[in-house]
């Protein structure tokens, strides 16, 4: 898990640097701002339940569904939230476009919240491979659809 977590802070960083390249200073900055709100949100629904997954001795298949759900209804709120706060998080960051960005990730935190779930069950099984095709097919197929 810790070299899942270091290959993927690597593969951000050098994703956010070609962007930077292409879009410029400033507006990877009011990027960044988005980007922030959206990990702080993040973690409210994303790290609920899969070390508890992981570790639950005698895990039935409703334990699963539960914490999906769970974790997407937390998510759900946490964006709404996120996307409550936009204009005020923008106001604060003199950067009223920033706006429109965190409106665009607000409704990914729930996805992210079922991610982070799917990905417990998935270390729980021990499904490396498919942990691992998430990081190094997703991350660089996010970052060639954020480049067109």
């Amino acid at each position: 898990m810790l070299a899942e977590s270091v290959a993927s802070a690597i593969l951000s960083l050098l994703s956010m640097l070609a962007i930077g390249r292409v879009i410029g200073p400033h507006d990877t900055g009011i990027g960044t701002i988005a980007i922030a709100a959206f990990l702080c949100i993040d973690m409210l629904g994303a790290v609920l339940f899969p070390d508890a997954l992981v570790q639950l001795q005698g895990l039935a298949r409703r334990h699963g569904s539960s914490a999906a759900t769970a974790s997407v209804l937390v998510g759900a709120a946490a964006g709404s939230c996120m996307a409550a706060a936009a204009p005020l998080l923008a106001t604060g960051a003199g950067a009223p476009e920033a706006v429109w960005l965190v409106l665009a990730l607000a409704p990914l935190v729930p996805v992210s919240a079922y991610s982070g779930t799917v990905s417990g069950l998935l270390l729980r099984d021990r499904r490396f491979r498919l942990l691992s095709f998430r990081l190094l097919l997703g991350q660089p197929l996010a970052l060639g659809a954020g480049m067109a």
